[in-house]
């Protein structure tokens, strides 16, 4: 979802044949203007609605998106163009529309992977530790699967990356061949009943089990830890490659009689969001595919995993009609927000609302942060 937008003149997509452009002040100006020109065509370029992009160029404060003569939209909006599409650099930075070289294109996607997972990751990502959230959750998966006291689906998925190095002295590029062959990131996530990601490890090479992810993660530590401390009915899902604990349930081998059956159905049938979850990201975000592989150093790849991770949570809270701007908006971007920002988000929100007491709601609130803007 990123880097596409420099110069997303009105005749642009009249006069394919412009690239390499210069950026000059006037362009800059209008860039919202600009930008509403992409109307039909924002979802399929960056995977996001419009005004959720330019939300998102509102919120992201990292200084060095500021500095260069490269305007901070460019940088942020080629980014996720090469999330959308997984391209090579040169064919994203040659783009009729950006005119950015292949090392410009590389720095953009550094930066701005950086800035979505310092400032946007941890308030976009959580898994449930207060009793009124873990309630919430368990509710949301008994209500849509049937399944008790769940708390999410657990499971791991291979992210394709180029050979690392064989003689590197702490991770030779041996341990990142998988059993599927080929080098990859095994990236753990655990999904909620609503496909909405709550934990994101994408540390670990490809050669290394689901099971042995699970045993080092702060999320198994956490609920073996609150298991001790009497919350014996919380647990996730797990398929038959994590071991069966008091936390994290998994199917049973050989089922016998109608009751064992029924779980395991039950189980395949809720345990089936965290695989849907992986193809809806994949398929938004094509640069995590299999056939897009990464030519990028580990822990550089994990960046973009994770900030493809923050986006795909995004794009669920705008489908849910949430108000997003309490969710994602840093307390030190709140004031460089614009009118046009906050009309832009309260229109789109407005779209997906079910209900006129909704609607209602979120007019109260955008009307009450207004006020506070301008006092």
């Amino acid at each position: 979802m990123e880097n596409y937008v420099v110069a997303v003149i009105a005749d642009a997509a009249e006069s394919p044949g412009i690239y390499k452009r210069k950026y000059d002040s006037k362009e800059l100006e209008t860039f919202p203007t600009l930008l509403s020109s992409l109307r039909k065509n924002s979802k399929k370029l960056f995977r996001l609605p419009r005004t959720a992009a330019l939300f998102l160029i509102d919120s992201l404060a990292d200084i060095r998106l500021e500095q260069g003569t490269i305007p901070k939209h460019v940088k942020v909006l080629a980014t996720l163009n090469f999330f959308a599409h997984g391209s090579y650099q040169a064919a994203i930075g040659e783009d009729s529309l950006l005119g950015l070289s292949q090392p410009t294109t590389s720095r953009c996607i550094n930066i701005t992977s950086e800035a979505i997972v310092e400032e946007l990751a941890r308030a976009s990502i959580q898994f449930p530790t207060i009793p009124e959230e873990i309630q919430k959750t368990k509710r949301e998966f008994f209500d849509l699967y049937g399944m008790p006291h769940v708390l999410g689906a657990v499971d791991g998925t291979h992210i394709a990356i180029c050979e690392p190095p064989l003689n590197h002295p702490t991770a030779p590029g041996s341990l990142f061949y998988n059993r599927k062959g080929f080098y990859s990131i095994n990236c753990q996530m655990i999904v909620n009943g609503h496909g909405r990601i709550i934990s994101v490890n994408p540390n670990f090479p490809g050669s290394t089990h689901d099971a042995a992810i699970w045993s080092m993660s702060q999320i198994k530590r956490k609920l073996e830890r609150d298991y001790v401390n009497g919350a014996n009915t919380q647990w996730l899902l797990g398929d038959k490659g994590y071991p069966l604990q008091p936390w994290i349930m998994t199917p049973i081998i050989r089922p016998q009689g109608v009751a064992e059956n029924t779980y395991n159905r039950c189980h395949a049938n809720a345990r089936n969001v965290v695989e849907m979850c992986y193809g809806r990201l994949k398929n938004k975000f094509r640069c995590l595919h299999r056939h897009r592989t990464l030519h990028y150093t580990p822990p550089t790849v994990a960046k973009i995993i994770i900030a493809c991770c923050v986006l795909h949570n995004m794009f669920i809270d705008v489908l849910s009609g949430f108000f997003f701007f309490f969710i994602f908006v840093p307390k030190h971007a709140i004031g460089r927000l614009t009118i046009s920002s906050f009309d832009g988000l309260v229109l789109l929100t407005c779209m997906f609302c079910q209900t006129a007491m909704q609607t209602a709601m979120i007019t109260v609130m955008w009307t009450v942060m207004m006020t506070m803007m301008r006092c």
